[in-house]
């Protein structure tokens, strides 16, 4: 693995990390362009967000004394230790004493920041370091998730090939995470693959909702293009992809989340699908003004397929 892809995997742990000592929230990105209304009634504007009032950044030294800074430190040593060709054997010893660090917040944490230096080559060692754990009775889930994610950045094809060996229902949040890793990455040739993997797989759906979700992550319009040129091509549920294109939008704020619900296409099928998806998310939030402007924006009809949905869903649960 090259020192840029290191730098910026690190660099987002550490971000991610010490983010509370900064004492500030990173501010929304504003709303992709437009791409044309889409047959969409126009809704008006929505309601205002109200912005947190911005606090100094700690100083540079503050930050190096934290132990997230010495840790990645001591990372950065490891992956100028590894030898081309061969598996970082100190890496992964010490990502074996890391996992049987006792606190659960410093064992994640140390692990997740090992990670960014592990390589192609060292992944199937890694994953060997949780058969032994199973082996003992001992079950890492907070690390096994992110894992599988690291490996489809850093080797797509081996973390699939790996993780679809066996098919057993149990298995699918393991395989979206390596699929949506891989996607957020790549995602030309995560989705080449998948276009060559026959549609009869058994985690050929999940793969498929995973991958628009990682690739959202990064391009929420790519990612809404792909999503539909698939569903376009293979007759395939738009539910499940959808949820995590809204998921993606919404964390792009207000005008974001606009833009992208404006942007599709005028078809009442997947608007229902992408405006019950955004309104859920949002009516969960306690902001019913946000909500309610949502549902006028998708227009009567839409609110009233969700609606009629919703309330047959629950007779069927309470039945």
């Amino acid at each position: 693995m090259n020192a840029k892809g290191v730098s910026v995997w690190l660099g987002g742990v550490v971000i991610a990390l010490v983010g509370f000592v900064a004492g500030r929230l990173t501010a929304p990105k504003t709303g992709e362009s437009e791409q044309g209304a889409g047959g969409l009634a126009s809704g008006g504007n929505p309601p205002s967000a109200v912005s947190s009032e911005s606090k100094p950044k700690p100083r540079k030294s503050e930050l190096m004394d934290l132990p997230v800074a010495v840790e990645t430190q001591n990372a950065l040593a490891l992956r100028d230790d590894a030898k081309p060709g061969e598996v970082n054997w100190k890496l992964i010893d010490q990502m074996r004493e890391t996992l049987y660090q006792r606190h659960p917040a410093v064992r994640l944490r140390q692990f997740q920041i090992l990670m960014g230096v592990m390589r192609p080559i060292d992944a199937p060692a890694v994953r060997e370091l949780f058969n032994e754990a199973d082996r003992r009775g001992v079950y890492f889930s907070a690390e096994w998730k992110p894992f599988w994610s690291r490996w489809g950045e850093v080797d797509g094809p081996a973390a699939m090939a790996e993780v679809t060996k066996k098919e057993q229902s149990n298995l699918r949040n393991t395989v979206a995470h390596a699929a949506s890793g891989w996607a957020s990455k790549d995602p030309q040739a995560a989705f080449l693959w998948l276009s060559e993997w026959g549609q009869n797989e058994y985690y050929w759906d999940t793969v498929y909702t995973a991958m628009v979700g990682g690739f959202a992550v990064h391009d929420l319009t790519g990612a809404t293009d792909v999503a539909l040129k698939i569903a376009g091509e293979k007759p395939i549920t738009l539910d499940s992809a959808m949820g995590q294109l809204a998921d993606a939008a919404i964390l792009q704020g207000v005008e974001g989340m606009t833009a992208w619900l404006k942007s599709l296409p005028s078809d009442d099928a997947l608007r229902e699908r992408a405006f019950g998806h955004a309104h859920y998310r949002v009516k969960r939030t306690g902001n019913d003004s946000l909500a309610d402007w949502l549902g006028t924006l998708a227009g009567e009809s839409i609110v009233a397929i969700r609606t009629t949905r919703h309330l047959r869903v629950n007779s069927r649960a309470t039945t």
